[in-house]
């Protein structure tokens, strides 16, 4: 039986490259991202500002991409072996970007 898992990204555009970095993340990367194996679907947010929110301009959106596979280790391995074929993200993305995964141990939809 596959695992069910997610990718969480904490990420931001450099400053005053907003609009390239959505355009590029929800129209390239994203998309790009899909074709790993194990790659399911992928949502990007934007901070709600206030609230406890932390405004540092890199942890400005949060990505998450819903992963599937019979070991989420090798999911983890094909997109390790797609790294450096993105150029583009060092010029739009802000640093240090976080990137955690997780293995889903419950879901309240599953029957």
């Amino acid at each position: 039986m596959a695992k069910r898992g997610v990718l969480v990204v904490l990420t931001g555009p450099i400053p005053g490259r907003e609009a390239e970095y959505e355009e590029w993340y929800d129209n390239e990367h994203i998309p790009d991202s899909l074709e790993t194996e194990g790659f399911v679907s992928g949502r990007r947010y934007r901070l709600v500002p206030g609230a406890g929110s932390d405004d540092s301009e890199w942890t400005q959106h949060l990505v998450i991409y819903d992963l599937e596979g019979d070991d989420l280790n090798d999911v983890w391995d094909a997109l390790q072996a797609r790294r450096g074929q993105d150029l583009k993200s060092g010029d739009l993305v802000a640093r240090p970007v976080m990137h955690h995964f997780f293995e889903l141990e419950f879901d309240s939809d599953a029957p």
